[in-house]
């Protein structure tokens, strides 16, 4: 139970919270309190904080082939590999990438993760992006990113 969050939040206002690498999930404010015990038991500390979704977008992925560029032709991002650092959650054209690295002993915090990343994605178009944003509220760092583009 954390209480005494009328002095940064309004009663009926929707945050997230996070106990160390855990996600408690989205709650509603009432009298001032949320209780995350139902997502954890014995949770005593946490961050409590609104929605904030992050959004890395690029501009459109291009190639330069021996007979020109690519641009305005159909083409396809068949791969992106981002190097993170640290990382609990990421997603890259809304493929989620939840890293859960555990034991047998489901107590332990997860642990973030640091090194390459691999994600495949399907379907062409004129001008492909990659968009990189977190469906939970966890500490997002990325080193670099590599894109394979497909056409033909």
């Amino acid at each position: 139970m954390f209480s005494g969050l009328t002095s940064h939040f309004s009663n009926g206002a929707v945050v997230k919270a996070i106990s160390g690498n855990d996600y408690l999930g989205e709650f509603t404010i009432a009298s001032g309190e949320i209780d995350a015990s139902l997502a954890k038991s014995n949770v005593s500390t946490g961050y409590i904080g609104y929605a904030f979704v992050p959004l890395i977008k690029t501009l459109p992925v291009d190639a330069g082939i021996i007979g020109g560029p690519l641009t305005g032709e159909p083409r396809r991002i068949s791969r992106v590999v981002l190097d993170l650092f640290s990382t609990l959650a990421v997603s890259v054209n809304d493929k989620d990438l939840i890293f859960r690295n555990v034991t047998d002993d489901m107590s332990l915090d997860r642990v973030p993760v640091t090194g390459k990343e691999e994600f495949r994605l399907i379907g062409y178009s004129r001008d492909p992006r990659v968009n990189i944003s977190q469906s939970y509220p966890f500490s997002l760092d990325i080193n670099g990113m590599v894109v394979e583009v497909a056409f033909g």
